[in-house]
This record gives C-alpha cells, sequence and structure tokens, in this order.
C-alpha cells in the first residue's frame, strides 16, 4: 500500500523553502556556501517528503556554475602571473647579462670581419662556445635561434678536415648577426 501524501498546514512553505532562498542568495554571494545551502535545502525536502524546491535546484546550478568559474578565474590568474613573472628580466638582471654579451662583441666582430677569407681553427672554436653559451640562457627568441645558426655553422666549418676557407660559408654572417642582437638587446630598455 502507498503511503498518504504528507500534507502541511495551508499558508506553511514547503520544506526547504526559506533555505532554498536563502541558498540562491548566497549562490550570487558566495557560491561554495550556496551550494552546500542549496544541498541541505533539498536534502530537507526530500526527507519531509516533498520535492526539491525549485529555489534548491537553481542554487545548486547556480553555485556550481559560479564556483567552477571562480576555479578556472584563479587558475587562469596563477598561470598568467607565473608567465609574465618568468618573462619579464630584473633591470640588474639584465645588465648582467649584458655584461657577458658584450664580452662576446669584440670576438663576433672581428670574426665577422674575416668572412669569405681563411679562418683559423680556435677562432672558430671560440665563435661556436659563444654560439653554445648564448644558446645555453638566451634572452630572447631570435638570438637563441641566431646562437644555434652560428654555433652549428662553425661546427660544420671544424668538421670540414681542416678546411677554413669556404667563400660561401655563413658562419661570419651568423657571427655578424649576432653580434646585432646583441647589440639591439643590451641597448633596448
Amino acid at each position: 500500500m502507498n503511503a498518504a501524501p504528507t500534507t502541511r498546514p495551508v499558508g506553511t512553505p514547503a520544506p526547504g523553502t526559506s533555505l532554498g532562498i536563502v541558498a540562491l542568495i548566497c549562490a550570487f554571494l558566495i557560491a561554495p556556501v550556496g551550494l552546500i545551502l542549496g544541498l541541505v535545502s533539498r536534502s530537507e525536502s526530500k526527507r519531509a517528503g516533498a520535492a526539491p524546491t525549485t529555489l534548491a535546484k537553481l542554487a545548486i546550478i547556480l553555485s556550481s556554475a559560479f564556483t567552477g568559474l571562480a576555479i578556472i578565474g584563479t587558475v587562469a590568474v596563477i598561470v598568467f602571473v607565473s608567465v609574465i613573472a618568468g618573462s619579464t628580466v630584473s633591470s640588474a638582471d639584465k645588465a648582467t647579462r649584458c655584461t657577458t654579451l658584450t664580452g662576446y662583441l669584440s670576438t663576433l666582430d672581428s670574426f665577422a670581419a674575416t668572412s669569405g677569407s681563411s679562418y683559423d681553427e680556435d677562432s672558430t672554436r671560440t665563435v661556436e662556445e659563444i654560439g653554445n653559451s648564448v644558446m645555453a640562457d638566451p634572452p630572447t627568441s631570435q638570438m637563441k635561434s641566431t646562437a644555434e645558426y652560428l654555433s652549428s655553422s662553425a661546427a660544420n666549418l671544424i668538421a670540414n678536415d681542416g678546411e677554413f676557407y669556404l667563400p660561401d660559408d655563413p658562419t661570419g654572417g651568423a657571427a655578424s648577426l649576432l653580434a646585432t642582437n646583441i647589440r639591439d638587446y643590451c641597448a633596448a630598455e
């Protein structure tokens, strides 16, 4: 036999209605609290044998959505701040980096000046080491790609069985370009 539906006096709100209203208000102010109160309101309604109120359902849906958006927003802000903090270099760090980089300029310039003529193995190895050093901690992506190109060109030149004269060899041009990249980087504020 089915149990008789629970009756309540006329004019009394359905169980969980008051808590559903509070949950709905909290959904907009403090979403996690609105979610908890909405769940409690729904539970009260079910315990009393009544259908959960629309207010409780709405509070649960909105609170869940707002809480999810808050979590996604927090994660996005954390990622954004860490990316910005990681990509900015303090002026003291930049000054130190520029001191190191400008120390390479005379070697790069003199190597570039001999482009198209005979390179000696020692200066070619030095230029390769400069390229590797800049690649290890490049201040810009352009400088990294230029340093990679310089390093590989110098390595190819060294691997060419002691033949250090190649009229169309790109190593001198790469050395000149890296020197320009360093000057531009260190001159920029």
